[in-house]
């Protein structure tokens, strides 16, 4: 029995020899743990070490773990957080395998745990994970096995990669990297959802990534799609390049197969970027789009967008084709505030040609909005001058009416108030009364033009512009008498010239009767108006305070107004009468239709003018925090009218009323406009008879409208109602964050205020899902009084949804829009998307059903790649019951 054991020691013994004494072949590949006889202690610290002997920089390197020394290949391993620092290339790893004759490392997991980290390679800012990685320092030329790199949003898994530096490439003047059997994608997973695979791919980081044939891969599974070469730009920023289709469409009905979206991209320097995209269809129609955007920063931003289609309708009657047109153009541009101390440029600009928006697109927001407003601005404040100026465009149109009204170019010049007789050096002496006289003067330049969305910048529109210049002077003083009391006398004085007027005659039309012709003229003409009055006004205040009670407070507010005004009679010499047909008066003057609007002109005037502004609100007292609470009743309450000693009847006029109310914070508002006449009605007119003398009533109802509005969030409605049911959470460290996970398993007795299955508790996070879906709620009331009838009718009354409502983490549900006209018993233009996030993928469906259009959209997240999509649905176009259109 001793013979064997002396017989297997000294096998092992030389087997340890053979062990020790074997060469590691040339690369370091899987080297074997040095025998125990020459294993280093593991130390508490990284020892570091410095090489200066065949490569020219200073390599430093060591490892947490251990650091085995092989003294007869020179090799050393180092474990455990190991690390290789190079000039700016560093090496991390689990294992580390440093071959010192050779001038290589040969990183790998630790051995016998596949598991561990993967290795990490820093040059400069990139960063590279692999498998497996050998580097030759001295050559700077490298091996990868299953390497991972980020360039740009782009990944790139390389089955084996060779890393060459420009130094030592003879075919580039750029470090380079040549792969075999990679995987190119945007997906961040360890194994990527998709990636196109390629034999053979070439990365010059920074520049661009270039590949030969490639087949797209789908969770790992081959497609059908090859790729014969590919591009890749991975330089940082923008860079030009082809826009692939964003959708394929077939429309059965009048396009048939299109392309949307494809195009190129330029950008043109640091600045400004632009997108030209089209639309394309085989039977004909088609659209352009060209966007662009722009910034300096600390200087001005914005974008410009325009789009033209034209598409093509078959009559289903008929079978002749009807050609629909339309354009759009968006421009918006915003100055930085510290860009200049005086200037200031920007503004909007949004026209629609011919509907085009509503043709083209089906969400809610296009469809539903009817106007559209633009107004765009140069202003100059003029420093050490009371005046400012300003040049600009505005427009606004109605695409349900086709009307447009455009004022281009709009020049308006202002001056601030100005006291002329104030004395300069006045010191602590008493103003005198005409030092209290202001002086305000305005002036403004433009053109202006009435015409049809469908003759937008024709000659038709040219030939229609209305140009004029309008100036405005105004002359006050504001002193208080009787301590109490404010009187402000004032003067206006007002003249417009005009270069466009009209004439009108009476004419014949082909049945012989007559009609009223107008012709326009050109020619500088002028009107003016002047007017002077005084007035005087106070405030009277009254409060009641309680000590006891809900009650704690009422203030009332009075804002009395009353006042003289005096005007000349200017309709005899600006309007005009003819006299046609049976006895029938027309009147009209010839600056109808002006750059001002039309003119009005007034008898006249010598009249008394009375004016009562009321506030009332109340203190009321909070259980809720125990204090003491304002609030509105009446936000305002106004009642105001006139009587005219000038006229020769109904020297009354109607008394107007109008009140607002606002509650719950804003959230609801009522508005009521009330109009009583003192005269009574035959038919729609109001007749020299007072309702005093008739009915014994001071007024009549004549008309009214009263508008309830409630435009809010979820999360107010929640806040608003929220009392007790929040304060009793306040102990829950987890109450206020929604996203933190709940304990789970026995985690002993329930607490107050902790029970996971506490029904309040599960309401509110509920409740959270809907903190931004808006909800606007309208209803319009109108009453009309004719012959002494008084009728009511609801206008509107309408309650509609909009807003984003996230049912999970990658679950949403967009509502563009969801509602119901209760008035005219219909739904208001339903417009829901379901989105779908898929990691690197993105899902959604969205459908309109009053345009019998529906859509489902699936593609890839990143905007590289974002040609790999599948798009299917129907436009409205198609919608085969589709019989609404807007």
């Amino acid at each position: 029995m001793a013979s064997r054991h002396y017989i297997v020691l000294f096998w092992a013994i030389c087997f340890a020899n053979a062990l020790s004494a074997q060469e590691v072949p040339p690369g370091g590949i899987d080297t074997i743990r040095p025998p125990t006889s020459i294993i280093e202690p593991a130390q508490n610290e990284p020892q570091e070490k410095f090489v200066e002997d065949n490569i020219e920089s200073k390599l430093v390197y060591g490892g947490v773990d251990s650091q085995i020394y092989d003294h007869k290949l020179n090799v050393f391993h180092l474990y455990g957080d190991a690390y290789v620092d190079y000039e700016d290339k560093k090496l991390r790893a689990d294992y580390i395998i440093l071959d010192l004759a050779n001038d290589y490392a040969d990183a790998r997991k630790m051995p016998f745990q596949p598991y561990g980290k993967k290795p990490t390679f820093f040059d400069g800012q990139k960063e590279y994970q692999y498998n497996r990685l050998k580097y030759d320092f001295k050559n700077e030329k490298g091996i990868v096995f299953d390497a991972v790199m980020s360039e740009g949003e782009f990944i790139i898994h390389g089955e084996r990669t060779k890393f060459v530096t420009a130094e030592n490439n003879p075919y580039s003047d750029d470090d380079t990297g040549y792969n075999a059997n990679s995987l190119i994608t945007t997906c961040t997973a360890d194994h990527p959802h998709f990636g196109f695979r390629a034999k053979k791919l070439k990365v010059v980081p920074e520049k661009v990534a270039v590949m030969g044939p490639s087949n797209l891969e789908v969770g790992g599974i081959p497609t059908p799609l090859w790729i014969p070469f590919g591009f890749y730009p991975l330089t940082e920023g923008k860079s030009s390049g082809f826009i692939f289709p964003q959708d394929y469409e077939f429309n059965s009905r009048n396009k048939g197969f299109g392309l949307r979206g494809l195009g190129w991209y330029f950008p043109i320097n640091d600045y400004v970027h632009l997108r030209l995209t089209a639309d394309v269809y085989t039977r004909g129609s088609f659209a352009v789009y060209a966007n662009t955007a722009y910034k300096k920063k600390y200087k001005y931003n914005g974008s410009v967008n325009f789009s033209y289609d034209r598409t093509i309708f078959e009559d289903v009657e008929s079978a002749e084709s009807i050609i629909q047109q339309g354009f759009s153009l968006r421009l918006s541009h915003r100055q930085e505030p510290q860009a200049h101390p005086f200037v200031d440029v920007g503004g909007s600009i949004n026209i629609v040609g011919n509907n085009n928006i509503s043709r083209i697109a089906n969400d809610a927001q296009s469809v539903l909005t009817q106007t559209f407003t633009s107004n765009f601005y140069y202003r100059h404040n003029m420093p050490g001058t009371p005046f400012s100026f300003s040049v600009g465009l505005d427009h606004n149109q109605n695409t349900q009416t086709g009307r447009v009204n455009i004022t281009l170019p709009d020049f308006k010049l202002n001056m601030n108030t100005i006291f002329p007789f104030e004395r300069k050096n006045k010191g602590s002496n008493e103003e005198k009364w005409y030092e209290l006289i202001s002086l305000d003067y305005d002036m403004r330049f433009k053109s202006f033009v009435t015409t049809g969305d469908s003759i937008l910048f024709t000659q038709e529109m040219y030939d229609n512009i209305k140009t004029g210049m309008n100036h405005e002077v105004k002359l006050a003083m504001s002193t208080r008498v009787l301590k109490y009391f404010n009187i402000v006398p004032r003067a206006n004085y007002d003249e417009t010239w005009v270069l466009n007027t009209i004439e009108q005659t009476i004419g014949v039309d082909t049945s012989g009767n007559d009609i009223v012709e107008s012709r326009n003229l050109t020619g500088f003409d002028r009107f003016y108006r002047y007017s002077a009055g005084v007035s005087l006004n106070t405030q009277i205040f009254g409060t009641k305070n309680f000590q006891k009670g809900w009650l704690r407070g009422i203030r009332h507010t009075m804002k009395p107004d009353i006042g003289y005004a005096f005007a000349p009679d200017l309709r005899s010499v600006f309007v005009d009468t003819l006299m046609y047909g049976d006895n029938q008066i027309e009147a009209y003057t010839r600056f109808e239709e002006g750059p001002f609007n039309t003119p009005s002109f007034t008898d006249l005037q010598s009249q008394i003018t009375y004016r009562l502004n009321n506030i009332l609100e109340i203190k009321h007292f909070s259980k809720r925090d125990s204090t003491e609470k304002k609030f509105k009743i009446f936000d305002n309450l106004t009642i105001n009218g006139s009587y005219n000693f000038a006229a020769d009847s109904l020297k009354w006029s109607p008394v107007s009323l109008n009140h607002t109310s606002r509650f719950f914070k804003g959230i609801t508002t009522i508005r009521t406009s009330w109009t009583f006449d003192p005269y009574i009605q035959e038919g729609t007119r109001s007749i020299n008879k007072t309702t005093w003398s008739e009915q014994g009533k001071l007024v009549r109802l004549d008309r009214a409208t009263l508008r309830l509005t409630n435009r809010f969030k979820m999360q107010q409605i929640r806040e608003l109602f929220s009392g007790k049911e929040l304060s009793s959470r306040d102990d829950d460290p987890t109450a206020n964050r929604p996203d933190q996970e709940r304990p789970t398993g026995n985690q002993g007795p329930p607490q107050p205020g902790r029970n996971s299955n506490n029904s309040a508790e599960k309401m509110i996070s509920f409740m959270e899902l809907f903190d931004n879906i808006n909800i606007n709620h309208e209803i319009l009331y109108t009453i009309t009084s004719r012959d002494g009838i008084t009728e009511g009718r609801m206008a509107t009354h309408s309650l509609s949804f909009t807003g984003l409502l996230p049912l999970t983490d990658n679950w949403n549900v967009r509502i563009g829009n969801l509602g119901y006209d209760f008035a005219k018993n219909g739904l208001t233009y339903p417009d829901v998307t379901f989105t779908r996030k898929l990691h690197c993928w993105n899902m959604s469906f969205s459908w309109t059903p009053l345009r019998d259009s529906y859509s489902f959209f699936i593609g890839v997240s990143s905007s590289n790649l974002s040609f790999l999509r599948y798009n299917y649905g129907r436009n409205n176009v198609d919608g085969l019951f589709n019989n609404i259109r807007y």
